[in-house]
């Protein structure tokens, strides 16, 4: 009869509690962006109802780099410079509080690609121009 192995046991369970591990920390992430989307709508909303009355919406200030994050994170395929913009307004983020909106937004998509947090892509179209893109980290080519 082979003594017990006490270090393939030992192995055994280090392996268990590393996949328990793994699904734990998945569910947090679909838990974080399920809470992210719910966020989005509700500032969706205050916005839009803020505007009906007149009144300035009062949400916490986001900076602009976050925002950019969450609106490149939700990305499920490139966006363009114009397409970002538009995520933006979407979250609520005023991009009025910025002096020259395009030059604010791509100089941090520059950072954001310079960190490797998403990629920039350089497309051409069919009548020979190349145009710019951005992929986030949950995006596909």
């Amino acid at each position: 009869m082979k003594p017990p192995d006490a270090f393939g046991t030992a192995l055994e369970e280090a392996r268990r509690k590393l996949d328990d591990k793994r699904r734990e920390r998945e569910e947090a992430q679909a838990t974080v962006e399920r809470l992210d989307q719910e966020m989005i709508q509700l500032r969706r909303i205050i916005v839009g109802l803020s505007a009906f009355r007149g009144e300035e919406p009062a949400l916490e200030e986001m900076g602009i780099t976050d925002a950019c994050r969450k609106v490149m994170a939700s990305a499920k395929k490139h966006l363009t410079l114009a397409q970002i913009k538009d995520g933006l307004a979407y979250l609520g983020f005023d991009l009025t509080t910025q002096k020259n909106p395009d030059a604010s937004v791509m100089a941090v998509l520059s950072r954001l690609a310079d960190k490797k947090e998403i990629r920039k892509m350089e497309l051409r179209q069919t009548d020979g121009k190349t145009i710019t893109v951005y992929l986030g980290p949950n995006a596909r080519t």
